[in-house]
């Protein structure tokens, strides 16, 4: 027994021990988390959490951390019954929070109505704000509020003394009023007087106080209508101060406008500017914050920039010398997005963590101390989707846990829960929990399991289900004669699956030749895909279907109608022919038309119809490979039904193609035929797209999607060119699929599972299952319900669970010292 080799020690935790039972009981018992962020003001902060819970600290007064006190904290304190939040914005001394549901709830000050409820009363919990349920995004001032809806309005609340709600009144509101003349913002920011607008078409419109230039202008005087700020058309971002604004171009480069006393412009000097001025040396921002003096900017390199006043530290170099020029904050090198108070800043970190530097008087830093720091230091307490496809009008996601979640279209019941009911946010297939892979096609959907068998739900008029039965399946079926299944891919009325050995099985329509097999005869049995045994990776197009084999070739098979098949080969070819003068593939992708493939040099190249610029370059198409303009470093590729992307090493996306739903997450019009820059992404791990959207997978498991929203297969209730993130189930918080084990800890785990198989093969039988994850641990199960678990974070630690410690978590020690008894 594992007893001969080390004592047991029963872990300490009582709530552990629990826990772990009880994920191990229900076999990993399903979550969802949010996506983290933060938000800060004068003198506090405000993070919402992964569990869609909102925390604060720093000064109290008010009542505006939402604890349901005015206690000042040293440390993040919970605000009072949240638990489905996905933004925060904090004004001078009031909160507010953007629910799931496209509800806002405020608290704190509220003499001027900036609650937004209708009263004047402070409240130290949160209030909803009346009248808004569909709201994107919110912004704080220092007395008022606005928020964003999906149809592109804005609304406005609080203090109005100078225009700053934008209704062209002077006149302060309780509750939310509709701003003048805007339908297409996609975000607002708000500063102590004045507002601006993000256009969907990249312009900026500002309202409200003038003084100092800080509407942009080119004078400086107040406006209670809309102001349209000179020279900007390709915004992706803003932020604005109590007395100046900040942009984000595409290009990365940051503007600035208005007052200027210390330097916060960036532009060298401290003369106010009423038209914008860029910000010396920075050309890769990804996202800006303006505080009270100074503002900061998250470089796409993961550091952070900061100028202007640097009162207490404010700008994290270390020193407390003000600069109108950009300064590096020390020892960050993973921010994801930075804040800017009056006289502090913040980063949320890629690991989830948050880092504070500058003044901290109030509080407001967050580490436990009231001691101002010049460097970033820790936020106490704060720390916290393998897979994506999606199909014509729905989308789904594996998640870390082997679970499967699915969203949008589900009239013939592609979501797979049971139902024909379209839902916007993701819902659970019926009976999944041991997931690797999934593909959406057209209607149906499929997925290969840790086992390697296929399981397939939704349309099946081409027996694509691999049904005999012509029947919708709302629940998954299991496909008879498949057991080694490693991935699948599905198209308008076929499938195929890759096996192990390297062959090819496809299924139902066969019109084209799709099945591959020398025949057009539909495909109610399993057809092997004619000399194909060394395939890496399969995909599908509408009617084709193509192989990257391991050679770095590829062969493709059935409809030629535009040249998809890279081939001179007629309209169609039932067996797979290969593509001419490509030897070095490391990725495919198929279209509706089309085919693209990443060489090993990182170039991409794409052949078929280019009707809307899909292969990118002017040229009318067909079966020579074209090759993409301007990208050396892909690492991936997919595409849509008339446009592609690539993944590029740096984690940014790059798309091309049509553009009607804005799938290439750019407003250009209709199309284009080189590649633009997703904005805003820039950590992504994987691609999906859809007939007209586009999502990406974010190192943080988060999902963001962009492009059309029919059905909901966007998943964010919204169409956009901006990326939106996926709401989680219920739409609670946001979908994340996770955090899987790093390669060299399930390496090293799994070493130590197969030994023990070995070794006590009458305790841990049958050898060799699956091993399977859930958040924070790697396991396997065995007969007799004998678990075997290795921690993936912290020292690495083996624990055992079952009948032989009386189904109590047992820790057997360091996977290291296992490591050495498995041997090399």
């Amino acid at each position: 027994m594992l007893a001969t080799q080390t004592q047991y020690n029963p872990m300490p935790m009582g709530r552990l021990v629990k826990w772990f039972l009880l994920v191990f009981s229900l076999l990993c018992a399903q979550a969802w988390a949010a996506a983290p962020m933060i938000a800060g003001g004068a003198d506090h902060t405000c993070a919402v959490l992964s569990n869609g819970t909102v925390q604060c600290w720093g000064q109290n007064s008010y009542g505006k951390l939402g604890n349901g006190t005015s206690i000042n904290s040293n440390s993040p304190v919970a605000v009072s019954g949240i638990n489905n939040a996905i933004a925060a914005a904090v004004g001078d001394s009031h909160t507010c929070a953007l629910l799931s549901t496209g509800a806002v709830l405020c608290w704190g000050r509220n003499d001027l109505g900036q609650l937004g409820n209708g009263i004047t009363t402070d409240s130290a919990s949160p209030l909803e704000v009346t009248g808004v349920s569909n709201a994107t995004s919110i912004a704080a001032g220092l007395s008022h509020a606005c928020a964003v809806l999906r149809t592109g309005a804005v609304q406005c609340w609080g203090a109005n003394y100078y225009g700053q709600l934008g209704d062209q009144t002077t006149i302060s509101g309780t509750t939310p009023v509709t701003v003048t003349g805007i339908s297409n913002a996609v975000s607002v920011t708000a500063g102590r007087g004045h507002t601006c607008a993000l256009l969907s078409t990249g312009a900026v419109q500002c309202w409200g106080i003038g003084s100092a230039g800080r509407l942009g202008g080119g004078s400086g005087s107040d406006d209670t209508g809309l102001v349209n700020v000179i020279g900007i058309g390709n915004a992706i971002s803003i932020s604005a101060s109590a007395s100046h604004t900040c942009a984000v171009l595409s290009t990365g480069i940051v503007q600035c406008w208005g007052l200027n006393n210390s330097g916060q412009l960036g532009d060298g000097s401290t003369s106010p500017r009423d038209i914008p001025v860029n910000v010396g040396g920075i050309s890769n921002a990804i996202s800006v914050a303006a505080g009270s003096s100074h503002t900061c900017a998250v470089l796409s390199t993961g550091t952070v920039q900061c100028w202007g006043s640097n009162f207490s530290g404010t700008l994290g170099n270390g020193t407390t010398t003000t600069s109108g020029n950009a300064q590096t904050v020390s020892l960050i090198g993973n921010a994801t997005s930075v804040i800017a108070g009056t006289n502090h800043s913040c980063a949320l970190l890629s690991t989830g963590a948050v880092q504070c530097w500058g003044d901290n008087g109030k509080d407001q830093l967050g580490n436990g101390s009231s001691i101002n720091s010049a460097i970033p230091v820790n936020v106490r307490g704060i720390s916290n989707a393998t897979l994506i496809d999606t199909g014509q009008y729905h989308s789904c996601a594996v998640l870390s846990t082997g679970t499967i979640q699915c969203w949008g279209s589900n009239y013939y019941g592609q979501l797979g829960n049971g139902t024909t009911t379209t839902s916007t946010g993701p819902v659970n297939v019926s009976s999944i929990s041991n997931a690797t892979s999934v593909a959406s096609g057209t209607a149906h959907t499929c997925a290969v399991l840790s086992t390697g068998t296929v399981q397939c739900w939704g349309l099946n008029s081409s027996h694509q289900l691999g049904e005999s039965t012509m029947a919708v399946n709302t629940s998954p079926v299991t496909l008879g004669g498949i057991s080694s299944a490693i991935s699948v891919a599905a198209g308008v009325g076929h499938t195929c699956a890759l096996l192990r050995s390297g062959m090819v099985q496809c299924w139902g329509s066969n019109l084209y030749g799709e099945l591959g097999n020398g025949s057009k005869a539909i495909g109610v049995a399993l057809a092997t895909v004619l000399n194909i045994d060394d395939a890496t990776a399969v995909v599908a197009g509408n009617s084709h279907t193509c192989a990257l084999l391991g050679t770095g070739s590829i062969k493709c098979w059935g409809s030629n109608s535009h040249g998809q098949l890279g081939s001179d080969s007629g309209p169609a070819s039932t067996s797979p022919v290969t593509v001419p003068d490509i030897s070095n593939a490391v990725s495919v992708a198929a279209g509706a038309f089309h085919t693209c493939a990443v060489l090993s040099n990182g170039v991409v190249q794409c052949w078929g119809s280019n009707m809307n610029g899909q292969l990118s370059g002017e040229s009318i198409g067909g079966v020579s490979p074209v090759t993409v303009s301007g990208i050396h470093n892909a690492t991936a590729v997919a595409s849509g039904y008339d446009h592609t992307c690539a993944l590029l090493s740096t984690g940014s996306v790059q798309c091309w193609g049509g553009n009607r739903s804005h799938q290439l997450g750019s407003v250009v019009e209709f199309q284009s035929s080189s590649p633009v820059t997703v904005p805003g992404i820039r950590n992504a791990t994987s691609i999906a797209l859809g007939d007209s959207n586009t999502c990406a997978v974010l190192s943080s498991g988060v999902i963001q999607c962009w492009g059309s929203d029919a059905g909901g297969i966007g998943g964010t209730g919204r169409n956009d060119y901006i990326p939106g993130t996926v709401v989680g189930t219920n739409g609670q918080g946001v979908l994340n699929l996770g955090t899987p084990a790093p390669p060299k800890l399930a390496t090293d785990a799994d070493k130590v599972f197969a030994w023990a198989e070995i070794t006590y093969s009458q305790v841990f039988a049958p050898a060799n299952p699956a091993s399977q994850t859930i958040p924070g641990y790697r396991y396997r199960v065995y007969r007799g319900e004998h678990y075997l678990a290795v921690n993936d974070s912290g020292t690495a630690r083996l624990y055992y669970l079952g009948p032989l410690s009386g189904n109590t978590v047992l820790d057997l020690g360091l996977l290291s010292d296992w490591l050495a008894q498995a041997g090399p």
